[in-house]
């Protein structure tokens, strides 16, 4: 093997080295990518829920206590009126809760594989 063989197949490898490095950018910018989108739908989930009640069961809580409040108490008909338009709005966002913590789960899936690219980018980088 001749100087330039060595020089040349040298020259090969970091080609090799750069062109996996860029494969592995890339693939950090799409999982970045979708980490942004699944945390946009998060805050959008967020703002369709109640400040006070943020999981599946403290909604179905506040669902119970405000059902039974509606038929223990007597009430006016503004306080009455309240109740259950709270009772309806805990009932519509009962499937955006449970959407959420499925959400967050996803995003951490996602960041152990930017994290595993990310380990193997810094060993091409030595390499390199």
């Amino acid at each position: 093997m001749t100087y330039k063989d060595f020089l040349n197949t040298k020259v090969e490898d970091i080609k090799r080295s750069r062109d996996r490095k860029k494969d592995l950018l890339n693939k950090m910018d799409n999982i970045m990518d979708q980490i942004n989108n699944l945390e946009a739908e998060r805050q959008t989930l967020r703002k369709q829920l109640s400040k006070e009640y943020t999981t599946p069961e403290e909604i179905k809580k506040a669902i119970e206590d405000y059902n039974k409040r509606y038929e223990t108490t007597t009430l006016n008909n503004a306080a009455e009126k309240k109740i259950i338009s709270d009772i309806q709005f805990l009932k519509k966002s009962l499937p955006y809760a449970e959407q959420l913590l499925t959400i967050k789960p996803k995003i951490d899936k996602l960041y152990d594989q930017k994290k595993a690219y990310r380990d193997e980018l810094n060993v091409i980088k030595d390499e390199i």
